[in-house]
């Protein structure tokens, strides 16, 4: 579902580096959005420039780290994928299992999340762990999210109106089979 916005200026090769607000002029939507533009664009090419494409950092070596044991498991920590950050916060379910992270300064989860239990785990005909020869990827991409999903974006304040929306980074490890390799022999 997407927002209510009257529309998105935001063009890079007009090189803008920011938004400035004047004095004594009306607030729009659309100034507000190419300001987000401006910066998540920023952010997103100075990643790649600075570590590359896709790279799990040294802090959280298992972010993401695959392991088939009673079942196949994400390791937690982070990655980037195209300048996205992504974050498997491992399994939250459990109060009790949550740690503090004195780096960010937030709670995470057990060091592992079961495979079937990934927070972004909802399409229809999400793709099986391919049995045998296979590949295991990480899919990172950004969505808008709505009131009509999170409802506590309304403003209770102003009686239950939704005045924003929200850019979420959302991340899928996905599975995909390999075809076997073409044989031939020469007699």
């Amino acid at each position: 579902m997407s927002g209510d916005h009257s529309r998105f200026t935001s063009r890079p090769l007009r090189n803008f580096s920011g938004v400035l607000e004047q004095q004594g002029r009306v607030r729009l939507d659309a100034d507000a959005n190419e300001a987000h533009d401006i910066a998540d664009r920023r952010l997103r090419v100075e990643t790649v420039d600075v570590i590359g494409e896709a790279v799990v950092p040294r802090e959280t070596i298992d972010g993401f780290k695959i392991a088939n044991g009673a079942g196949i498991t994400i390791g937690r920590g982070r990655a980037y994928v195209h300048g996205l950050l992504a974050e498997c916060w491992g399994d939250t379910s459990n109060p009790a299992a949550l740690t503090f992270d004195p780096v960010t300064g937030d709670v995470r989860g057990t060091p592992k999340l079961a495979y079937a239990n990934q927070p972004f785990f909802y399409a229809p005909n999400f793709p099986a762990v391919p049995a045998g020869d296979g590949l295991m990827y990480l899919d990172v991409w950004t969505r808008e999210v709505t009131a009509t999903e999170d409802p506590s974006l309304k403003d209770i304040a102003l009686g239950g109106v939704d005045t924003t929306t929200r850019a979420q980074t959302a991340w899928q490890v996905k599975g995909l089979a390999l075809a076997a390799p073409a044989v031939s022999h020469a007699d």
